[in-house]
């Protein structure tokens, strides 16, 4: 009892803090739209943080806002924590991995926090809910497109783009006239992306090499491989209990626009070198140096600290307990039907025993069994 006591206090004390963002109403800095509960606790809880642990920060901004079909285009660091800062503070619709879009609970979260799966989910295609995510409103589109193979790229090609010559985006762009000549596309990348989580050179290849053996074998048409390979990307990213306290900033690069008569190779080039010389300039940039703290602010930074390990562990638990839950239920259902079919060929149950089959619930009647059978040798 003390023990269940305990876990539901730690539950308490975890998520408390949070309340305060259901009791205070936001809006949407794109359509002025009231935001549900979830965004309000996810969006604000982690804006907040992020600029407290991280010093977030912003720059150049107004190249986003000054213009409407905005597509936001990046570089896909291995610990994926600065594309979470950048969709919770700016709330733009993002396209991400449609792996996740395969794993109970969180699926049904993604949409409510503005994601789109990176492939088609119905008779729409990803191509049109591209366009339309695009064309409809002033809420901007941010994409990551080196995707996996960008994320699992080797320790030596960290802060290089891994991207395919046309990148589906811009064969999209090129072929829809509704985007053709209106869509800018802004290059954007976080300074000190790469340093956000712990991550040792040797766990780095180690789990990229992992991560690509089970992607294969789920492009084979591996399905039961998901949950190790899920667990495998999750792991890959770093040590995700606590952030380290890096100073982030953003940078919003010059919009690119398609040319008149521009083929998609060239366009694609364009927007690769713009993107990968506004990493090598940030990157290059001196670190800017946060403000020191005192000893009250520096309690609170170590209280913060604490929570926030405490609040991850719980995190990522739930989440590798979500990603195997249908593998520990399929394990036991099967379990259960082998300790059936057991019971009948040893004459323990009948096939009307076997739950859900014919004349399930019908009291069994006890047969004597041969003297022989009991190993009791009673002759007679």
């Amino acid at each position: 009892m003390w023990i269940s006591l305990a876990k539901l206090l730690v539950v308490l004390l975890l998520f408390a803090p949070k309340l305060r963002y259901l009791i205070r109403k936001e809006k949407c800095p794109w359509d002025d739209s009231d935001l549900n509960w979830l965004q309000r606790v996810v969006f604000s809880s982690v804006r907040d943080f992020s600029r407290y642990w991280h010093g977030y920060e912003l720059h150049g901004l107004e190249r986003v806002k000054t213009f409407e079909r905005t597509l936001l285009v990046g570089y896909h660091s291995r610990c994926t924590l600065d594309a979470l800062y950048l969709i919770f503070n700016l709330q733009p619709n993002a396209i991400v991995s449609h792996l996740l879009f395969n794993l109970p609970v969180i699926k049904t979260a993604l949409p409510y926090m503005n994601l789109i799966s990176s492939r088609a989910t119905n008779l729409d295609g990803a191509e049109a809910r591209f366009t339309e995510a695009l064309v409809s409103g002033k809420r901007p589109l941010m994409l990551l497109p080196g995707g996996l193979q960008e994320f699992l790229k080797p320790y030596s090609e960290l802060g290089n783009l891994q991207w395919k010559e046309v990148p589906g985006f811009v064969k999209v762009i090129q072929q829809e006239p509704l985007l053709r000549s209106s869509v800018k596309v802004v290059p954007f990348h976080t300074k000190n992306s790469d340093c956000c989580y712990l991550n040792h050179p040797w766990w780095y290849e180690t789990f990229g090499k992992l991560g690509e053996r089970t992607i294969a074998m789920f492009k084979q048409g591996k399905i039961w491989v998901i949950p190790v390979m899920v667990t495998i990307l999750l792991f890959a990213t770093g040590f995700l209990l606590l952030p380290r306290g890096v100073k982030l900033d953003v940078y919003f690069g010059e919009p690119v626009v398609l040319k008149e008569g521009e083929s998609a190779a060239a366009f694609a080039r364009r927007i690769n070198e713009a993107t990968q010389a506004l990493i090598d300039k940030t990157e290059t940039m001196p670190q800017v140096r946060r403000e020191k703290r005192g000893a009250y602010s520096t309690l609170v930074g170590v209280l913060l600290g604490f929570y926030t390990f405490a609040q991850n562990t719980l995190i990522v638990g739930l989440a590798i307990g979500i990603i195997w839950f249908p593998v520990v239920v399929a394990c036991l259902s099967a379990r259960a039907l082998l300790y059936a079919f057991s019971a009948i060929s040893c004459g323990v149950l009948s096939p009307s025993e076997v739950p859900g089959g014919q004349g399930a619930g019908v009291k069994r009647e006890t047969r004597a069994k041969p003297a022989a059978v009991l190993g009791t040798g009673v002759a007679g």
